[in-house]
């Protein structure tokens, strides 16, 4: 099994090469505008039909190269199959590269891309992770950026993934807000710093807005300058952090030759109801996230993922199958006894309950209720 993974690349790039490069992004953003405005016009969003109505008036229009036009092209047509994403604009910060107009050299650590004028030879500054990654490697695709007035390139390569290996048994894994993450091994990975983080900046923004809506031009000029400074830092953050918790879940698999079973959480934002407080904090929350990390971690060490129902699985004693009761961080179970920290109690329901979907034994996904009926398959 093949896997596709991205390596961020920091380039060298004189004054004069980044004016070349700048007037070529803006090029290629105008360029996926004109696209899309077409696209939504003739109400059409396949590459074939925007090629064939795009292309002539793409190269005339912004002087692009032939290959230069079909990536943005190829760009544009995801957007616009999208209803969300249909209207929206592309901004001059990045472009699409394939193996004709680029070409990497690992060992001179240099890259040649084609701009508006022609080729260009850039060094890049690699560290010991991109050396690893792109050592034998003939990278065929790359996005050249632009981020806060410094240039990369982030390289897809293609490695092979080792196939999954057979798991005897299961990590069921219990995603929150307060805990971020909890496994069925007794693992918390506790979310209460990122939460304070989050509110921390959370204020300073508000604190922000509200000096620039009652401030003189000079005061909201400035105010907005630093929320222009802070955005995304937030988002950064949290990246790191799921990065971290991702890495180190999938390694305990790996090395106890296990399983990861996560809970289906689709559409968990339209079912669950929070008070206003922590609405903010819910909505925010990247659960989304933290479970690609894993997958794609999960890919490349050969650790199979799973995905089970998430009812009952807060409610279900671990130790009788009974439903119990759950107050904030405390599970107790008034047939058996048993009593454990709640996001550990559901982590191991969720262990069991992806066993039972290995194994095909269903009749294990079901909980007893203190009536004495059954809930489950």
């Amino acid at each position: 099994m093949e896997t596709i993974r991205t390596l961020s690349c920091k380039l060298i790039v004189p004054p004069r090469v980044a004016q070349r490069i700048d007037a070529t992004m803006t090029a290629f953003a105008d360029a996926c505008n004109l696209v899309a405005d077409w696209g939504n016009d003739n109400k059409c969003h396949r590459q074939y039909d925007l090629h064939k109505g795009c292309y002539r008036d793409v190269r005339e229009q912004f002087g692009l190269s032939a290959n230069l036009a079909v990536r943005a092209i190829a760009r544009v047509a995801p957007r616009l199959a999208n209803a969300k994403t249909r209207h929206s604009r592309f901004k001059p910060t990045s472009i699409d590269y394939d193996a004709r107009i680029f070409k990497l050299n690992v060992e001179t650590e240099t890259v040649s891309i084609r701009l508006l004028d022609g080729r260009c030879i850039l060094a890049m500054q690699l560290g010991d992770f991109q050396r690893e990654g792109l050592a034998g490697q003939n990278p065929t695709s790359a996005i050249l950026s632009r981020k806060r007035g410094t240039y990369y390139l982030d390289v897809q390569v293609k490695e092979d993934a080792p196939p999954a290996q057979d798991a005897e048994d299961t990590l069921g894994v219990d995603l929150g807000i307060r805990s971020i993450a909890c496994d069925s091994a007794g693992h918390q990975f506790q979310g209460e710093d990122l939460s304070d983080y989050r509110q921390h900046r959370a204020d300073v923004r508000a604190r922000l807005q509200a000096k620039a809506d009652t401030g003189n031009k000079q005061t909201r000029k400035a105010c907005r300058r630093a929320l222009k400074r802070l955005s995304g830092r937030e988002r950064r953050h949290q990246k790191r952090i799921n990065h971290e918790i991702s890495k180190k879940l999938v390694v305990f698999a790996r090395d106890h030759g296990l399983a990861i079973v996560f809970e289906t959480l689709k559409g968990i934002r339209d079912r669950c109801r929070f008070g206003k407080g922590q609405r903010r904090r819910f909505h925010s929350w990247a659960f989304y996230q933290l479970q690609q990390f894993v997958e794609y971690k999960a890919k490349r060490e050969g650790v199979h993922i799973v995905y089970v129902d998430p009812r009952y699985t807060s409610k279900t004693c671990s130790n009788c199958l009974h439903v119990g009761t759950r107050r904030q961080d405390d599970f107790s179970c008034k047939d058996c006894g048993h009593g454990s920290h709640a996001d550990v109690n559901a982590a191991r329901n969720i262990a069991r309950w992806g066993l039972a979907v290995i194994r095909g034994e269903y009749s294990l996904l079901s909980c007893a209720l203190p009536s004495g009926g059954r809930v489950g398959g």
